[in-house]
């Protein structure tokens, strides 16, 4: 088994397609690139290097076995099952950010902000700041600690932050967490925002790039003005690169190297690095310290480490949580003895028809007591864990004392 640490550096502004894009046969006025590949974007990239790197590109799939090297299918669901097998493929991590120092993942969603009053050095008077801090739980407060939601207050637990009541109207915030959970960074640049406590703050990683233009139709009348619309891509903030841990069992004589590729739409341009990751896992650089050391669990909580495909029933086993959901639709190609490679360049592939919801990375789900085995087994996915989705991570705080 092959191991290795791949960073992905962008050289130009990248863009990830989602749902709106101006693509896919019809016009979008305005599209924003994700601000990640998804796993099975870096799966088709990876399935498209080994290819492409051990001069396969241009042969019969099936003559020259691509399926040693890449397997059959791509990453789809054919009769009630999810494809996991796929070639020498045999492992991929959650996608996180690394400058080679600083190591950053997406933090827990139960952090929040808040408002606080400060009084202003020339006048004295009082202004409204706003901070951000974690979200503290607590299932045996009294009752005049719960808040009504809705009539639901006996079902929610007392939720608070900077020893406040949560107030909804300020809202959850997503945020990244570096390994050793001492800095915090926002996705975009935040002005005026304060942390509790010492932790570090500082710009977004991600800087957006907006483009307008006119669509026009050559077929119509030369009066034609076209329809504008604008597209915001993104690139990385500070030397920071994509990364993931990659396991591979390459046939004989097969391999695979550092290289400049194209990945996404608009033909962004990536540097490939392929090294050896020593002793670095995903998991021992991310664990329990990455998100309790400025956000210390009073209860047992899962924390989802990437988006995650769970079983409908998993919610029935929480007594709450803390989660958001994305939409998940993959691109679907098969092994033929002839490949019409002109059709993937004008974007000839197929979307599957299905649209799923993942639970989002980040989200936090608190386990029934006697209930994280349930849990546990409604996150557990063969096919969706083999490529870097529903990776998760217990926290007990009995085991942290």
């Amino acid at each position: 088994m092959n191991k290795y640490l791949v960073t992905l550096k962008p050289l130009s502004p990248f863009f990830f397609g989602g749902e709106n894009t101006l693509g896919d046969g019809k016009i979008n006025y305005f599209a924003q690139s994700n601000y990640l590949p998804q796993q099975t974007t870096i799966l088709g990239m990876l399935r498209h290097q080994l290819l492409i790197q051990n001069n396969l590109i241009g042969t019969d799939p099936i003559a020259a076995n691509w399926k040693d090297l890449i397997g059959a299918q791509s990453f789809q669901r054919i009769n009630d099952e999810f494809v996991n097998e796929f070639g020498a493929i045999q492992n991929i991590s959650p996608i996180f950010l690394t400058n080679g120092k600083d190591h950053f993942t997406t933090q827990s969603l139960d952090w929040a902000l808040y408002e606080f009053e400060t009084a202003s050095e020339k006048s004295g008077q009082k202004i409204n700041n706003k901070g951000i801090a974690p979200i503290v739980l607590n299932f045996e407060s009294s009752a005049g600690d719960f808040i009504d939601y809705g009539g639901n207050s006996a079902k929610v637990p007392s939720l608070k932050v900077a020893n406040k009541h949560y107030d909804p109207k300020f809202g959850l915030i997503s945020l990244w967490i570096d390994s050793t959970g001492s800095k915090i960074r926002p996705w975009d640049y935040i002005p005026s925002i304060k942390l509790h406590s010492d932790l570090v703050l500082d710009n977004g990683l991600f800087k957006s790039h907006e483009q307008i233009g006119i669509h026009r139709i050559l077929s119509r009348r030369r009066s034609d003005k076209g329809d504008f619309y604008k597209q915001v891509s993104f690139n990385l903030r500070d030397d920071f690169a994509f990364a993931f841990f990659l396991e591979l069992e390459l046939p004989v004589n097969a391999h695979f190297s550092s290289t400049t590729l194209i990945m996404g739409g608009e033909k962004s341009v990536f540097k490939m690095e392929v090294t050896d990751p020593k002793e670095m896992t995903f998991e021992n650089i991310f664990n329990a310290l990455t998100f309790t050391k400025n956000n210390p669990k009073n209860h047992e909580v899962i924390i989802l480490l990437s988006d995650c495909y769970c079983d409908d029933n998993i919610l029935n086993h929480c007594s709450f949580s803390i989660n958001d959901v994305v939409n998940f639709k993959n691109i679907i190609t098969s092994q033929k003895d002839k490949v019409n490679y002109a059709a993937f360049v004008k974007g000839g592939l197929s979307k599957s028809a299905e649209n799923l919801k993942l639970f989002k990375r980040g989200s936090v789900l608190y386990p029934k007591e006697g209930e994280t085995q349930e849990v546990e087994a409604a996150i557990k996915n063969r096919a969706f864990g083999k490529i870097g989705y529903n990776k998760y991570l217990v926290i007990n705080p009995k085991n942290l004392k």
